[in-house]
């Protein structure tokens, strides 16, 4: 996920797991990350992200710190990634 963020132009500036949350056989995994690009370029890594095989959830979205670079606009994006897997119950 991050190689493809970078191909796009994306500088990760955090990239941290929270705390999972179980319920029953699901097991939530949230993550917290920091981006910076232009708006085009986070748009397109949440395309990407939308599309992949596995559900992601993109929650908590804040977008700030404006700044002209080489003629674009670079933001920093701070946001909530959260995906889900499969617990099996203990027996």
């Amino acid at each position: 996920m991050t190689q493809k963020g970078k191909k796009i132009g994306i500088e990760f500036l955090l990239f941290e797991p929270m705390v999972e949350n179980v319920f029953g056989t699901l097991v939530e995994m949230p993550i917290k990350i920091t981006l910076r690009g232009t708006f085009h370029q986070t748009l397109a890594f949440f395309n990407y992200l939308s599309k992949l095989d596995r559900k992601i959830v993109i929650s908590d979205i804040e977008m700030t710190q404006p700044e002209k670079k080489r003629g674009d606009y670079v933001i920093s994006t701070h946001a909530k990634l959260t995906t889900y897997r499969g617990r099996a119950l203990k027996q």
